[in-house]
């Protein structure tokens, strides 16, 4: 086991491994009750799927249990990328994680958004399970551009403690996109361009730690998350409050 926690529906949870190479974090009100989690590492036998001209497999692959068990909202996943995963992203292959819903499902695409500064990959879980990381040339579509945009923890203070310092944005497309994120104040200026870049198919998440374009903390108070998506002009927005 990599890491084992307990989570509840008042306070959520964090769960990390003893080298921070992957990390669960589990919102308030995303549970029913109190769960004990785990997050175990998978080897490639235990994986068995076949790869292809556009899908390999890295080698890294994870039980989050109790399995099957859906969220009533997303909790944020993060690998730390090694230096072979790092060097892979620097040569212009995508990194996404594929989850495993059913014997006769096999594997499915999730998602994953890479952080070129910090060699991070996060992703917004809405079931827990088996998840996989793979090296995935294929352009896969899906229904609709935007779906699911939301923040959690919706209310979150810098000063605090990791876990309510800073806050998960995420959202679905279902196609290949150039998307930009902006945080906005409540008059509507612009504070932060978050994120700026082409992603594919499937759930992203990235975190936002309240400060704006110059490094500033942001003041007290009410912001928007706005994404706006190329090709369909889709736009959807999520409110989060600030406080310090």
């Amino acid at each position: 086991v990599a890491a084992i926690g307990q989570v509840d529906r008042a306070k959520g949870g964090y769960l990390t491994d003893a080298d921070s190479t992957v990390a669960l974090y589990v919102p308030p009100n995303a549970v029913d009750g109190t769960l004990q989690l785990t997050v175990t590492p998978l080897t490639a036998s235990q994986v068995n799927t076949t790869e292809n001209e556009f899908l390999r497999f890295t080698g890294r692959a994870y039980a989050i249990d109790p399995a099957e068990t859906a969220l009533e909202k997303p909790a944020s996943l993060t690998l730390t990328l090694d230096a072979a995963e790092r060097e892979a992203v620097d040569a212009g292959t995508p990194l996404v994680l594929y989850t495993f819903p059913s014997e006769e499902e096999g594997w499915q695409r999730l998602g994953g958004t890479v952080d070129l500064e910090s060699g991070h990959l996060r992703v917004a879980l809405r079931e827990l399970g088996r998840v996989a990381l793979f090296e995935d040339t294929s352009e896969t579509t899906g229904q609709g551009p935007v779906r699911r945009l939301t923040a959690q923890p919706r209310v979150f203070n810098p000063r605090a403690e990791e876990i309510r310092g800073q806050t998960t944005i995420s959202f679905e497309v279902g196609e290949a996109v150039h998307a930009v994120v902006r945080i906005l104040d409540w008059e509507g200026d612009i504070r932060l361009v978050l994120f700026d870049r082409r992603l594919g198919s499937g759930n992203h998440a990235m975190l936002w730690d309240g400060r704006d374009d110059s490094g500033r903390a942001s003041p007290s108070g009410s912001y928007f998350a706005r994404l706006e998506s190329s090709g369909q002009e889709a736009e959807a927005q999520c409110m989060l409050i600030l406080l310090k």
